[in-house]
């Protein structure tokens, strides 16, 4: 519906309940942190999108495994954030993160063939 203002307060408090209530590393944890950064990616906020991207990531891969259908999801999410960032000339925002970093490489990389 693009409300992303109105979303944002909407997921926050989300997160802060389900951490409460889950703990900080629990699937469904995942799933907020990935759609809190979907919405910052929408909104241009990218440097805000990545570390929520690598912290879906880590707990998707520690739940559910690498192959996993939500695994792979948040993997070509945060690999089209960083795309975008590139697109933009703004991965001077990207942190070291060796997964950032290893997809920033293949991105670069693919657009030099």
């Amino acid at each position: 519906m693009g409300c992303y203002s109105e979303a944002e307060p909407l997921f926050v408090r989300s997160l802060q309940i389900c951490e409460t209530q889950l703990g900080n590393n629990h699937p469904d944890i995942a799933n907020i942190f990935s759609n809190l950064a979907l919405l910052y990616q929408k909104i241009g906020c990218y440097s805000e999108a990545e570390p929520l991207y690598l912290k879906s990531l880590e707990i998707s891969v520690g739940w559910r495994g690498e192959n996993h259908r939500h695994t792979r999801n948040i993997r070509n999410n945060y690999r089209y954030l960083i795309q975008q960032m590139v697109e933009s000339d703004r991965t001077q925002e990207l942190s070291s993160h060796p997964i950032t970093q290893a997809l920033l490489q293949q991105i670069r990389e693919a657009g030099a063939e």
